[in-house]
């Protein structure tokens, strides 16, 4: 089994955490963090590098997908919820930006 570099491994251990825990935080939290990775996305527009944009869209839609697995109890993980009207709006505005990748197709196992 080859493991992945220090950097990636990280990376993918972030996101995996990240998942977890979002669904278990007040909506109010949630909502802040949501409206934080937006944020911190668009600050990426800018860049000259497509590469890391596209690793950050990657990485962020990752981890939304992980969040939304977990919450709608398709992980053993505890569930928590992502119900609120404040963070539903926030994963809206989220998932409207608009992502550099297209036709990519990725294979994602919490």
């Amino acid at each position: 089994m080859v493991s992945d570099p220090l950097d990636t491994g990280v990376v993918n251990a972030a996101i995996r955490l990240f998942a977890v825990c979002l669904p278990l935080q007040a909506s109010r939290i949630q909502e802040g963090l949501l409206e934080q990775v937006s944020t911190l996305y668009a600050s990426t527009s800018g860049q000259q590098n497509a590469t890391k944009r596209t690793a950050v869209a990657i990485n962020v839609a990752t981890a939304l997908l992980y969040s939304l697995q977990v919450a709608a109890r398709e992980t053993s993980f505890a569930a928590g919820t992502l119900r609120s009207a404040g963070v539903e709006k926030a994963l809206q505005e989220l998932l409207h930006v608009s992502y550099p990748c297209r036709n990519v197709v990725v294979y994602l196992s919490l």
